[in-house]
């Protein structure tokens, strides 16, 4: 499902890209888009060799499209804050500027409230929160630009839909904690559009609804019984592939959205429109 270049052109030509969690999903299907419209990618994941395989993937497409862009592979993990030094430092060390910033990995639990003891609040939250935290952190300074000129740079966070509604499901842990942090992605999404509006750092959020992706399976979430329980809930009735969540956060990274800071963008079926 990954679009080639346009035929008016690569849309993210001469832009620099750091996307965090590349090694599946939504953000390997965002490095291989990126990169086939034009990207200077530097990509992360904890696992290092899925970031391999994925920036392998990535170029192999781009010289395909002859798009001139690329993807580095970086093995961090964004909820370190070394991780997140080495991989922001590799994007400027190795193209000298950074355009965009796409914030994609995190880590859910998901338990009732009664079953969720002190320690392990803390640290889903902090699953859920700190890879945005530090990202922003790291990159912002080499995202400030001009605001009076059209060169603004763009940040892209991934929250979901789950801090939007409830999203409880029969046979699925209590989603509270994965509500919270979700809730507080948007939130600071739209603190930090207003912060850096004035350095030219445009921040937007994308809530994803039910994505299939290849942990479904390994955490019981792909049976029958379960995707009819979602796709109840949905206007499309089925889940959205990874490359759709990714188109959006292409149209967000490129310059087709200048006019846009501060939102939160569903991509998720018509979940929320109940």
């Amino acid at each position: 499902m990954v679009t080639a270049a346009t035929p008016f052109g690569p849309r993210l030509a001469g832009k620099v890209a750091a996307i965090s969690g590349i090694g599946s999903g939504q953000g390997r299907a965002a490095a291989i888009l990126f990169a086939t419209h034009g990207a200077k990618v530097v990509g992360c994941d904890v696992h290092g060799r899925n970031a391999k395989e994925a920036a392998d993937e990535a170029n192999h497409a781009a010289t395909a499209a002859e798009s001139g862009g690329e993807v580095v592979a970086v093995k961090a993990d964004v909820f370190e804050e070394a991780g997140v030094e080495e991989w922001i430092g590799t994007a400027i060390e190795r193209f000298e500027r950074l355009d965009v910033l796409y914030n994609n990995a995190a880590r859910g639990d998901f338990a009732m409230v009664e079953d969720m003891d002190l320690e392990r609040w803390r640290n889903a939250i902090g699953f859920e929160l700190n890879g945005v935290y530090l990202g922003c952190r790291h990159a912002f300074p080499h995202l400030k630009r001009d605001p009076d000129s059209d060169a603004w740079s763009s940040v892209i966070n991934t929250a979901s839909v789950s801090g939007m509604i409830s999203t409880y499901l029969p046979n699925m842990g209590g989603g509270m904690a994965h509500a919270a942090g979700k809730a507080g992605v948007i939130g600071l999404t739209r603190s930090l559009a207003d912060e850096y509006a004035p350095v030219g750092i445009r921040v937007n959020a994308i809530s994803p609804g039910s994505v299939w992706t290849p942990g479904l399976a390994e955490w019981g979430y792909d049976t029958p019984e379960f995707l009819a329980n979602v796709t109840a809930k949905l206007l499309i009735k089925r889940r959205a592939q990874p490359e759709e969540v990714a188109q959006c956060a292409l149209f967000l990274a490129s310059d087709e959205s200048s006019y846009i800071t501060g939102v939160n963008i569903p991509v998720d079926g018509g979940w929320t429109s109940f």
